[in-house]
């Protein structure tokens, strides 16, 4: 996942929090996201924290990699979202 198609998965996020107080992001099949990517998902959701109607609202991502999930770690994406980590087999 890179700043070419993290859009898509921002442009989700949007309409979940439309019809619900969460959105869910299976992330199971990404094997790498670049920084750039990493930190529009956590612009992107203080961006719409920052309207009063979306405060509560949630973002989980379910079954990021170890890379993945070190990488957003680093970045502070934990710190607005919830991750549920992959099993390891």
């Amino acid at each position: 996942m890179n700043g070419n198609n993290i859009n898509t998965l921002l442009s989700k996020i949007d309409k979940d929090f439309e019809t619900k107080n969460h959105s869910v992001l299976d992330l199971s099949l990404v094997n790498r996201i670049d920084f750039s990517a990493a930190g529009s998902i956590t612009y992107h959701i203080q961006e719409l924290w920052a309207n009063p109607g979306n405060m509560d609202k949630k973002v989980i991502i379910k079954y990021p990699n170890e890379l993945v999930t070190v990488l957003l770690q680093m970045l502070g994406v934990t710190e607005v979202v919830s991750i549920i980590p992959r099993n390891r087999k």
